[in-house]
């Protein structure tokens, strides 16, 4: 599983989600890829979620800082596109819609 390196004054951050439990963290922090409601704080919450894997001790008010230091010093365009990569990266885990597994289901009485 491929994550994203970020460096921000001078430390570098992980973000990435590494298997299905960390998307369940994700989503215990009302983290929706398949149809966001309030896009700042989905933003803000895919970016938190994603930084916990490799910094579990992260706190969210650190987590906002980094936010605000890679806005202040990237700009805006390169957080939308750190966000869009975390959230391409949860749409894997989900899987494509389009895509077909190999193994069919069985269907049985019941």
């Amino acid at each position: 599983m491929k994550g994203i390196k970020v460096e921000i004054k001078g430390k570098e951050y992980v973000l990435g989600f590494k298997n299905r439990a960390s998307i369940r963290k994700a989503e215990a922090l009302g983290v929706n890829v398949v149809s966001p409601e309030r896009i700042a704080t989905f933003s803000d919450n895919l970016f938190y979620a994603a930084l916990m894997d490799k910094q579990p001790n992260i706190s969210k008010a650190t987590a906002d800082d980094i936010i605000e230091a890679i806005i202040e010093e990237y700009g805006i365009n390169y957080y939308n596109e750190v966000i869009a990569q975390l959230a391409e990266f949860l749409r894997a885990f989900y899987g494509s819609q389009e895509e077909k597994s190999e193994k069919k289901i069985e269907l049985v009485e019941m």
